[in-house]
């Protein structure tokens, strides 16, 4: 196993490379950390795509506070409902979930026959004129900028 940990303010981040059992593994280095959530980010194939695990783990922390009872540690992937309420936009527009799997619909299912919630179920979405426009590829211009030519 390869480790690289570091502090972060009050957090201690650790990346654990050449690990078969994340969870397991990270459960037997709980003892190296002070109490509160452990969060686990998925399995990435090299150190490139840490990044992406890192992120993913950083929003579970934030959102394990909506889950007081979760496991410790707990997968970033088992707190898509809370990640998704705590406004992680990674889990809302994930490309490796699908309408039924994805965060804000489990969220939604959970909270389905409550009292103090509700859900709507879109059938058609609009965006204004201006949405539209900053979405559309700028146009590349490739030439001396005006200011250099005077």
């Amino acid at each position: 196993m390869d480790a690289l940990g570091a502090v972060q303010g009050g957090r201690l981040i650790t990346v654990l490379g050449g690990v078969a059992r994340p969870l397991q593994t990270a459960s037997e280095l709980a003892v190296c950390f002070a109490p509160g959530p452990i969060v686990v980010g998925p399995t990435v194939p090299h150190l490139f795509a840490a990044g992406r695990s890192a992120r993913a783990a950083m929003s579970g922390l934030v959102a394990a506070r909506g889950w007081p009872e979760a496991p410790r540690p707990v997968l970033a992937d088992d707190l898509l409902p809370e990640r998704v309420l705590t406004g992680d936009p990674g889990q809302i527009d994930n490309p490796y979930v699908d309408s039924q799997s994805n965060g804000l619909a489990v969220a939604a299912d959970r909270f389905r026959g409550q009292k103090i919630a509700a859900h709507i179920v879109m059938t058609r979405g609009e965006r204004s004129e201006l949405a539209e426009i900053a979405v559309e590829p700028a146009a590349v211009r490739i030439g001396t900028p005006a200011l250099l030519t005077k």
